[in-house]
C-alpha cells in the first residue's frame, strides 16, 4: 500500500470511529473538524504520526494550490492573479 492509500485508509478509521461514516461521506462540518482536530494533532491516526500526515497533506496541497497549470493545479491562474504573479 503506497503512501497516499495509507494516509486515506488512516483518516477513514478515525472517521469510521469518530463520525461513524467514511471521510468522504462526511458533512463539511463534520471533514473541518477532522482536519482541525488533526491539525491540533488533538487525535491518533492507528498507522501514521499525525503530525506526519497533517503536515504532508498541507504541503501537497500549497504545490498543488500554486502550481503551474500544466500540472494540473491552479486553474486558469487564479492563485497566481491573486498574489499578482505574472
Amino acid at each position: 500500500m503506497g503512501f497516499s492509500q495509507t494516509f486515506i485508509a488512516a483518516v477513514d478509521a478515525l472517521a469510521m470511529s469518530t463520525k461513524k461514516n467514511l471521510f468522504s461521506q462526511l458533512s463539511v462540518a463534520d471533514r473541518t473538524a477532522i482536519m482541525t482536530d488533526l491539525d491540533g494533532n488533538k487525535v491518533k491516526l492507528a498507522t501514521i504520526p499525525t503530525t506526519t500526515f497533517f503536515n504532508l497533506l498541507l504541503q501537497l496541497t500549497m504545490e498543488g494550490y500554486f502550481a503551474d497549470p500544466m500540472y494540473g493545479g491552479n486553474k486558469d491562474k487564479a492563485v497566481w492573479a491573486m498574489i499578482g504573479f505574472p
